[in-house]
């Protein structure tokens, strides 16, 4: 283990399966990171545009709030302070 943390050359990736992870090089995991977003049609934004996105998210539940379930609002909170990003459909 004390050769691979001397090895900046390496990373653990997850794989498919559960609880699996794999040894691959650098070049090879951003090669493949970068072909996933680009096949999923990620678009990259800026940290400042972030940052509003997130301020507006935080506004935007405050004033529906009192519409809103304890349980929702909280679940909502903590999804926007994850910063997870959902994807839904219409």
């Amino acid at each position: 283990m004390n050769r691979l943390k001397k090895d900046d050359n390496k990373v653990v990736a997850p794989t498919d399966k559960t609880n699996r992870y794999v040894l691959v090089k650098t070049e090879d995991h951003n090669r493949w990171m970068q072909r996933n977003l680009a096949d999923e049609g990620a678009l990259e934004i800026s940290h400042t545009r972030l940052r509003q996105i997130f301020a507006q998210a935080l506004e935007l539940l405050n004033k529906i709030g009192p519409i809103l379930s304890e349980n929702k609002y909280m679940y909502i909170k903590s999804m926007i302070t994850k910063k997870a990003i959902q994807q839904y459909s219409c």
